[in-house]
């Protein structure tokens, strides 16, 4: 069973890489979180163990779910802005049914859509201006991407038409 989810780490490094790239600062804040309660937990527990006496199970049992609680949230909040950390990487083969440009209100840049057909399937996610700019309209392509967010991290193009053909 541990083999089987380290081959499939492996296999999907790419997807990993991908999500660590986009998930560092909030990764590395959860991480400084825990670090921070767990020492204070840990300090706790030895001014337990130091003056042991009976109102402190109390006030001991009590850190332990607070701090339970805080940790909880924050992971929470983590897992609904990069949820895609549980889930595996999905991928679709297709060809090129629209590529657009819309403007989003919220930030300063633009959001560029795919819009993929495979088969009776119409997927529609989110790329980069390069590659908007690399494809064409009735490509065949197989895209990665993740699931949650619908945002593309690999394209591979698998043929396009010839332009001007006769």
């Amino acid at each position: 069973m541990l083999m089987l989810g380290i081959e499939s780490t492996i296999t999907n490094l790419d997807y990993y890489n991908y999500l660590l790239q986009i998930s560092w600062p909030a990764l590395g804040g959860l991480f400084l979180i825990y670090l921070f309660f767990l020492v204070r937990l840990y300090q706790v527990f030895r001014l337990y163990y130091k003056r042991k006496a009976h109102n402190k199970k109390i006030r001991l049992a009590g850190r332990i779910i607070l701090t339970l609680i805080i940790l909880l949230i924050y992971t929470n909040m983590f897992i609904i802005s990069y949820g895609d950390w549980l889930n595996p990487p999905s991928q679709a083969k297709g060809t090129v049914a629209s590529l657009e440009l819309m403007p989003d209100p919220k930030a300063a840049d633009q959001r560029y859509l795919l819009t993929l057909n495979s088969g009776e399937e119409m997927l529609t996610v989110s790329i980069d201006s390069k590659l908007y700019n690399l494809l064409q309209q009735d490509d065949l392509i197989i895209i990665k991407y993740l699931p949650a967010r619908k945002e593309v991290y690999s394209c591979t193009v698998l043929n396009r038409l010839p332009m001007n053909s006769i």
